[in-house]
């Protein structure tokens, strides 16, 4: 028994380490990692269960405890905040009843994929969400010498965020993507004949010619000067 009680004294000295950890996994929880969430959740049960030495009445203070971080978290996350509380509200109500240590870290890890996969799904349709505005801004401003800083200042986001979720739903880069509405514009405006190959390039954001040049012959496959031609 004194041993016990050493034990649990010492994990109460060591409670920073725990800390440490359950903010690692907290953000995971924010960030949507769904992978890296469920690894660090088992270590953080693991190590709970050590500094606890298996105590039932700490263990489940501590599991109610992390649901409820884990909910704020999920929230942030991009969750439905309703539907995540009435998880919530159940799995307290569910833990109330349990006898098994067990049993507390089964529920807490179900709750976890609960959350995510609600978190998941919000946040896809935020970030779509997301990447359509910024496709709106760019194409209505593309004339005007953008840069993925402004797209992201116009979003209220980083441009470190907006640069993932172009390549996570467009397989390119917010610059790739602003060339190319530059470009397939350019090829609308050579239709007009008034305008020469140095005027459609400075209508479109390119005070650089050869600049301009070198984008079309990428998208096109040949220089603006030959498709002009081939149009009349």
């Amino acid at each position: 028994m004194q041993d016990r009680k050493k034990l649990k004294v010492s994990a109460l000295n060591d409670y920073g380490a725990y800390l440490k950890k359950e903010r690692s996994f907290l953000r995971d929880i924010r960030l949507g990692d769904k992978t890296r969430a469920e690894t660090n959740l088992n270590s953080l049960l693991t190590y709970l269960f050590t500094k606890t030495v298996g105590d039932k009445t700490e263990i489940r203070v501590r599991v109610i405890e992390l649901a409820t971080l884990v909910s704020r978290a999920a929230v942030e996350g991009g969750a439905d905040a309703e539907h995540v509380m009435a998880m919530l509200k159940e799995f307290n109500k569910e833990v109330e009843k349990f006898e098994q240590v067990e049993q507390f870290f089964c529920r807490i890890q179900t709750l976890v994929v609960e959350f995510l996969g609600d978190s998941l799904s919000m946040a896809d349709k935020k970030h779509l969400s997301l990447v359509n505005d910024a496709k709106r801004f760019i194409v209505e401003n593309h004339p005007k010498p953008i840069k993925i800083e402004d797209v992201a200042a116009h979003l209220f986001i980083s441009a470190s965020h907006l640069s993932r979720l172009f390549q996570r739903e467009l397989n390119c880069t917010v610059n790739d993507y602003i060339t190319r509405v530059r470009v397939e514009r350019a090829v609308e405006l050579m239709k007009q004949p008034e305008l020469n190959v140095e005027q459609v390039s400075k209508a479109i954001g390119f005070q650089n010619q050869s600049y301009f040049a070198k984008f079309f012959r990428r998208y096109i496959g040949v220089t603006p000067l030959v498709y002009r031609n081939s149009l009349f």
